[in-house]
C-alpha cells in the first residue's frame, strides 16, 4: 500500500507531452490569435464588451496598463507559429501533431449552468478545431470542477471566473508561481 501512495505522489499533475505543449511560447501565442474574441463579444455579449488584452481591466485605473501585448485574431499567423515550433499535420488527417507524432487534443472543462461560460468555451473550441487541435469541451457541476482544479488536478485548460478587484495583490494566489490556483 505505501508502494501505491508512493507512486501517487510522484505522479505528475500534468502529462509531460501535454506540459510541453502548454510550457511552448509560440504553442500559447497560436491559441491566443486563434481566439476571434470579437466574436465571442457579438455572439456572447450581443456585441456589448470590449476584448481584454490582459488581466487587469482599463476600470482598475493605477494598475492598468494598456502596454501589454495584444494578439489580434489571426489564423494564419497561429498556423504559421504553431508550424515554427514543430506543431504540424504530418499525416494530413486534419488534427496537428507535435514533433513526436501526438495529435494536439485536451480537454476543457467550464462549470455548468454558467452559460456565458459555456458558450464561449464552445467558440473557443471551434475556433481551436480550425487551427487543427481536438478540443474536448465538458461542462462539469461546479464543486467537481472545482475538486479536478484544487485537489487532483485532473485539468488540462478551464475556463473559470475568478473574483478580483482594483489591487492586483488580492489575486496573488493566481499570479505567482507557487499560488494555489496559478
Amino acid at each position: 500500500q505505501n508502494k501505491d501512495i508512493n507512486a501517487a505522489a510522484k505522479k505528475p499533475f500534468v502529462d509531460s507531452k501535454k506540459l510541453a505543449w502548454f510550457a511552448n511560447l509560440n504553442f500559447r501565442r497560436a491559441v491566443a490569435h486563434a481566439i476571434d474574441k470579437k466574436k465571442i463579444i457579438e455572439i456572447v455579449m450581443n456585441g456589448l464588451g470590449y476584448p481584454q488584452d490582459s488581466q487587469m481591466s482599463p476600470s482598475v485605473g493605477f494598475f492598468y496598463s494598456p502596454d501589454v501585448v495584444k494578439y489580434e485574431y489571426n489564423l494564419e499567423k497561429a498556423k504559421a507559429l504553431l508550424q515554427e515550433a514543430g506543431f504540424v499535420d504530418r499525416n494530413q488527417d486534419g488534427t496537428v501533431e507535435d514533433a513526436q507524432g501526438n495529435p494536439i487534443e485536451f480537454n476543457l472543462y467550464t462549470n455548468a449552468g454558467a452559460e456565458e461560460r459555456i458558450q464561449i468555451a464552445s467558440l473557443i473550441r471551434h475556433d481551436l478545431t480550425e487551427l487543427g487541435m481536438k478540443v474536448n469541451f465538458l461542462a462539469l457541476e461546479f464543486n467537481n470542477l472545482v475538486s479536478k482544479l484544487t485537489s487532483t488536478f485532473e485539468w488540462d485548460a478551464i475556463i473559470i471566473g475568478l473574483t478580483g478587484g482594483i489591487e492586483p495583490h488580492f489575486g496573488k494566489n493566481v499570479w505567482v508561481s507557487d499560488g494555489g490556483l496559478h
